[in-house]
């Protein structure tokens, strides 16, 4: 039996079978790598060794991944990375140490080629200096790959007043942690326009010791006048509202992060109003409910959104007139069909154009829009056409307009 010789300078990798150059940093990964076969029970099959991880339009290599069992060897199936470091490095050195890791960890999350504005941010020159050393890579990364969606106000400045208008102006919804004059300004912010707030109780403070108490105050306010800071509440918002008390969720962060997300996900939704015919003895109403029932509800529903259609939902106001232009002040996207040219379909639809609300305009095909209306991209339905199709064909609509600027923007000296 031949015994193998390995070349000096060279030593052979325990994973891979490969000789690699013989270097302190190459024994402490040869070690780690026996020890995750021998003693953690990983199989050499699902171990990579100097993988290439993209970071945005760079690459880098990791010194060991570990992938989920029997999966393909690609960036979306890493389970674990890990780096390997002579004892000399700090684990606190901003390069060398775990922040190269945490820029690895970072970007193994893979985000698809797909994934775009996964979060929007309102920043200035002076915020974004202030990034870390170790972040600003990764930041600008997110940024060029548009998972990150920028929106810069004015160079030079830096009131906070403007960037939290740009933030109410970008969002749906606002949930708040610590803060203090900053945070209740922008919750304020948010219930004038009609936008849940959901203040959270967690301790952190003020980063200027100002204001007067930030989300925990906003937080026992809510609980006490829920209506206040929850457009649509029900029996139970008030006690559940309660229940998120960090006190009673601080011993489990995922027990307590899971009712977050529950609270979330079936009470502070973002709103749709629907301008529509409402009169049954116009011959159209048939055929603008069965849109509605058959095609727009589907559309809405998948996107998670709260639907208000007056004579369906319920409401809080004595005078109907009141309640329509009080949702639509409360809603986030409103959608105006202008089948049958009734004039109060009109005047609700100019009258949310007018509040710079993201407005949808939809017509049965033949209809006939007058001047001003006929300038705005309509989506024009007919009976005669599947649900399915429409469905596909009105989503498709959707995704394309309903970031459209405001019929008029706002002009600056600046």
């Amino acid at each position: 039996m031949t015994e193998e010789v390995i070349p000096p300078g060279k030593i052979k990798c325990f994973i891979t079978g490969k000789l690699r150059k013989d270097t302190a940093e190459e024994r402490v990964r040869q070690d780690v790598a026996r020890s995750l076969v021998e003693e953690y029970g990983y199989d050499k099959s699902d171990i990579g060794i100097e993988l290439p991880i993209k970071m945005g339009i760079a690459k880098k290599r990791a010194d060991i991944v570990i992938f989920s069992e029997n999966e393909e060897h690609t960036q979306e199936n890493i389970y674990l990375i890990v780096e390997v470091k002579t004892e000399d490095i700090k684990p606190s050195d901003l390069k060398e140490g775990i922040g190269q890791l945490e820029s690895y960890i970072a970007a193994s999350k893979s985000f698809s080629n797909e994934t775009r504005n996964l979060v929007k941010v309102v920043s200035s020159e002076k915020s974004e200096a202030q990034i870390p050393e170790q972040r600003k890579e990764l930041w600008h990364e997110l940024v060029e790959l548009g998972i990150v969606s920028l929106h810069r106000i004015n160079p030079g400045w830096n009131a906070g007043a403007y960037r939290r208008q740009e933030q109410e102006r970008l969002s749906d919804a606002l949930i708040i942690i610590g803060g203090g004059e900053g945070v209740e300004h922008l919750a304020s912010l948010y219930v004038s326009h009609g936008k849940p707030v959901l203040p959270l109780d967690i301790p952190i403070g003020s980063s200027y010791g100002d204001g007067l108490g930030g989300a925990p105050l906003l937080s026992r306010l809510s609980v006490a006048n829920p209506n206040r800071f929850i457009p649509r509440i029900n029996n139970s918002t008030a006690s559940r509202l309660a229940s998120l008390n960090f006190e009673r969720g601080k011993n489990s962060s995922e027990e307590y992060a899971n009712s977050i997300l529950e609270f979330l996900e079936t009470i502070v939704k973002p709103q749709v109003f629907y301008v529509r015919l409402l009169n049954k003895d116009v011959s159209e109403f048939s055929f603008v409910e069965n849109f509605f029932r058959n095609v727009v509800d589907p559309v809405v529903q998948n996107m998670n959104y709260h639907i208000k259609e007056m004579g369906k939902s319920e409401t809080d106001e004595a005078l109907i007139n009141v309640e329509i232009f009080k949702e639509i002040n409360n809603s986030s996207i409103v959608i105006a069909d202008l089948s049958g040219l009734r004039p109060n379909s009109f005047m609700e639809m100019g009258y949310a154009f007018g509040l710079n609300k993201k407005v949808l305009l939809t017509a049965k095909e033949g209809t006939k829009l007058p001047f001003d209306s006929n300038a705005i991209p309509c989506y024009f339905w007919s009976p005669d056409r599947s649900n399915e199709e429409q469905q596909e064909s009105f989503l498709d609509f959707w995704n394309k307009n309903i970031n459209r600027p405001p019929l008029i923007s706002a002009n600056n000296i600046i």
